[in-house]
């Protein structure tokens, strides 16, 4: 399944430069704190798509939620370039199945093969998809749409802070992107290194739970206890865990 972009290699090239012409930003503008609070909360909104969107939502149905918040979810995590719903639920499950595997997309060798350099929207795993699960998923209307203008979010969304100035697509849109994607690659690296973290249960992975990351990736770091039971809403499974994402769903479960 070919789409616009998403098979280039110079896209996390590109992602990174513009990280660092972001991290300028501040010294090009008077309006500091202008500035700051865009980026909170467009920071807020993009690690949402992909936390509570991609991941625990429409990947593992982890909770219910309205209509309303399927499509907050599922625009945020497009605007995101963590790609589509459908194509990042395809490849997050090939990680499950083949997790610390050659098979493994999120795998570090197969990473820097194939993953890194070609295949940074998950081409690979898109390629994968039968037509009974491009059926199932193609009743849902956000995954439906998502999948088929994946660009038209992300096109409207840099567009309208084109209209206040470049700073505010570096750090409304840039610089977010750059920073959920430096987590999301730690959490796939570092959650499966031995040297990092702890288990609480006996997996047949390397995953780990790392409490230091869990804190900067809405709680994505207990991986170790997410592996364990991939459909908890809940991924701190004891006392001394604390799972900021679960927080974030028991509120949209109150927003409903």
């Amino acid at each position: 399944m070919k789409t616009l972009f998403m098979d280039r290699g110079y896209i996390p090239l590109a992602i990174y430069v513009c990280f660092g012409l972001a991290l300028l930003t501040p010294f090009l503008s008077v309006d500091l704190w202008g500035y700051a609070v865009a980026f909170l909360v467009a920071q807020f909104f993009i690690a949402f798509g992909v936390a509570l969107g991609n991941h625990r939502y429409f990947c593992h149905r982890q909770f219910k939620t309205t209509p309303f918040w399927e499509w907050v979810m599922g625009l945020t995590a497009v605007i995101s370039l963590h790609g589509p719903p459908a194509m990042w639920r395809m490849s997050h499950m090939a990680h499950h199945k083949h997790a610390d595997s050659e098979e493994d997309p999120l795998y570090l060798p197969a990473m820097v093969k194939w993953r890194i350099p070609h295949d940074i929207y998950g081409i690979h795993a898109a390629k994968g998809m039968t037509r009974a699960y491009l059926k199932r998923i193609l009743k849902d209307p956000v995954m439906r749409f998502t999948l088929k203008y994946h660009w038209l979010p992300i096109v409207l969304y840099t567009s309208l802070l084109a209209l206040f100035s470049w700073q505010a697509v570096l750090v409304g849109w840039v610089l977010p992107v750059a920073i959920t994607h430096t987590l999301s690659y730690a959490v796939a690296l570092i959650n499966h290194n031995p040297r990092f973290g702890y288990r609480n249960f006996d997996t047949p992975d390397k995953s780990r739970n790392i409490p230091w990351l869990s804190w900067l990736t809405w709680g994505e770091a207990m991986h170790h206890n997410h592996h364990y039971r991939a459909g908890a809403s809940n991924l701190a499974m004891k006392t001394n865990e604390f799972d900021l994402g679960y927080q974030l769903i028991k509120l949209i479960q109150i927003a409903k």
